[in-house]
């Protein structure tokens, strides 16, 4: 932790874990597949699902949208 240079580690609570977590949520943010995540960090597609995957707001909107686009702004199945 000291060599990565993070400032206020202590304060902060961040432990090595901490490091692993940001950079799943920063793959799964970025719209890498859950599988290809899973297999990056030596895991299971489901702890990645049940753990990461709705982290972000723009995700929960997504895939509570998937299969509609707006038309009018209405809502529309595709």
């Amino acid at each position: 932790m000291v060599l990565s240079k993070i400032l206020n580690v202590d304060k902060r609570g961040l432990v090595p874990f901490s490091l692993r977590h940001y950079f799943i949520i920063q793959r799964v943010s970025s719209n890498l597949p859950p599988a290809v995540v899973a297999e990056m960090c030596g895991t299971i597609i489901t702890q990645i699902e049940k753990t990461y995957y709705h982290t972000t707001e723009e995700k929960v909107v997504s895939n509570a949208l998937a299969g509609y686009h707006v038309m009018d702004g209405m809502l529309i199945p595709k």
